[in-house]
């Protein structure tokens, strides 16, 4: 039984005041019956309490379910931006790398043909040369003319194989220093498209982690009857790797 104590203040006042002589103890009950006023307006007041607790009790779970239902929204939101912006960078740095491969391409394959045509015209000239003094001495009618022409023509066809192995060996330094170029950015390509797989490993992993604290929130908050529909997480797209040495396009991922 609740005590005057618990009892508010603006109730108290309205309350009669008590007057209770104890002329002897019951046996069966201590209340009297000029208190039951009191306790009926107590009972009241109690059960006013408790409908408005109720009420109270039945919105703070309404409220705690909305919050929830929004917070799991805005974590999947955030998510599909954050794939998507992963996803528009990888692209952009695959397009970068693709389109400065093919600049470099381009400079050797132009470096290599203007060297090729340019030592071709010279062994024609050499050839024309050779062809020149061939005819010349041929045309020497006597022994000595013919003798020095000889002599002249050794050492004309001396120099000329000099300057044609000087050709040559120009010819295999620019061979080899195209190579060389080649392979310098054969090896840079590689090292960029491993750094790519490396972020694209690297957010997969994050994503993957986002996906598990999605599926342990759920677990954890089972729905309740009445309340809103869960939310399904859409489905993340998976970012392809590319190919060892060299992006693949086919295997690029498109953003939505």
């Amino acid at each position: 039984m609740p005590t005057p104590s618990s009892i508010p203040a603006a109730l108290q006042a309205t309350l009669p005041q008590r007057r209770r002589t104890r002329l002897r103890n019951h046996a069966a009950t201590q209340t009297d019956i000029t208190e039951l006023g009191e306790l009926h307006v107590m009972q009241t007041s109690l059960d006013a309490v408790r409908k408005e607790l109720t009420f109270v009790k039945h919105e703070l779970s309404q409220l705690e379910q909305r919050l929830r239902y929004e917070m799991r929204l805005e974590l999947e939101g955030r998510m599909q931006i954050h794939n998507e912006r992963c996803l528009e960078k990888v692209n952009y740095l695959r397009r970068g790398q693709d389109q400065r491969v093919a600049q470099v391409r381009a400079a050797n394959r132009s470096v290599h043909d203007s060297s090729k045509q340019q030592h071709s015209r010279q062994l024609k000239q050499l050839e024309a040369k050779l062809a020149a003094l061939t005819v010349s001495n041929r045309q020497s009618e006597t022994d000595q003319s013919r003798a020095e022409a000889a002599l002249a023509q050794t050492a004309k066809i001396e120099e000329l194989t000099l300057e044609n192995e000087k050709l040559h060996e120009q010819l295999a330094g620019a061979r080899a220093q195209q190579q060389q170029i080649e392979a310098q950015a054969q090896a840079m390509m590689q090292k960029a498209v491993a750094k790519l797989e490396a972020a694209v490993v690297s957010r997969d992993k994050s994503i993957e982690v986002l996906r598990r604290q999605l599926s342990e929130a759920r677990r954890t908050d089972p729905p309740e009857s009445g309340t809103e529909p869960a939310v399904t997480a859409p489905e993340l797209p998976a970012v392809a790797s590319s190919a060892a040495g060299r992006p693949s396009s086919a295997a690029r991922p498109v953003v939505a």
